[in-house]
């Protein structure tokens, strides 16, 4: 199990997704457009975080789009 820190920043034209591996040390950025619900871009952002295999072990066990 890695150890990984999530941050979101939800700004005018985007919500920043910023999720840290303590363990590697690697930063992994997504981005998506806050035109919407801001809660369906929430759930995209970390969606989107979980296909490129970033968001794995704990944070993403139960999470379902």
């Amino acid at each position: 199990m890695t150890n990984q820190r999530l941050a979101i920043d939800v700004g005018g034209i985007f919500v920043d997704f910023v999720l840290f591996d303590e363990d590697s040390g690697e930063v992994y950025i997504e981005k998506v457009s806050s035109r919407s619900k801001l809660e369906d871009k929430f759930f995209e952002g970390i969606e989107r975080l979980r296909r490129r295999q970033y968001c794995l072990d704990s944070l993403c066990a139960n999470f379902q789009l």
